[in-house]
């Protein structure tokens, strides 16, 4: 049923913009849909429902939207960019993190993490607390990262692809302190 509502609030609206609208991701807090990514733009929680956000105001960049408590953020090549009116303005994130290329970024247990790198240097995990993002810990091992994931008892994945091309998969218990490899 969630779907099925979920389809038809992108499908009318995206007809106007000249295509069949598709769901990218859809944002939960506390079980309940707050915001959709949508390849139209974002949509957003109203009181009368869902809304389209102001449409095409980060262009100049490639972006994929990611919703997190009352925020859009746009995870770009040129860095990190965040929202707090449904998309109609954005800014560049600012402190260590401005202008890093942003590789992925989810939360999880309330706490969001960014994973960025600039090749060939090695990734890097940042946290937000308080609403500033943190560099957590030492940097990945040398490798393309490829994915993050922070588990919701705290500790990390990481998955790089290494200088052989190899993919391999690395574990955090320390909040991205130490990195240990571990099997897939």
């Amino acid at each position: 049923m969630r779907l099925v509502l979920i389809l038809s609030l992108v499908a009318s609206p995206a007809f106007a913009h000249g295509g069949a609208a598709a769901a990218e991701a859809l944002y939960f807090e506390s079980q309940e849909l707050q915001a959709i990514s949508a390849n139209f733009g974002l949509l957003t929680k109203t009181d009368d429902g869902f809304d389209w956000s102001c449409f095409d105001t980060l262009t100049q960049v490639p972006f994929v939207g990611f919703y997190h408590q009352g925020s859009w953020f746009a995870s770009t090549r040129a860095g990190l960019y965040e929202s707090q009116d449904s998309g109609c303005t954005w800014a560049a994130v600012e402190g260590t993190i401005r202008g890093r290329p942003v590789v992925t970024l989810g939360a999880a247990a309330g706490v969001m993490s960014v994973m960025t790198q600039r090749l060939p240097s090695p990734g890097q995990v940042f946290v937000r607390e308080d609403g500033v993002f943190t560099l957590k810990g030492t940097a990945l091992p040398p490798g393309e990262v490829l994915d993050l994931m922070r588990r919701s008892d705290g500790r990390y994945l990481a998955l790089i692809e290494d200088a052989d091309a190899e993919p391999v998969l690395l574990l955090s218990d320390d909040q991205a302190s130490n990195w240990q490899q571990t099997a897939v």
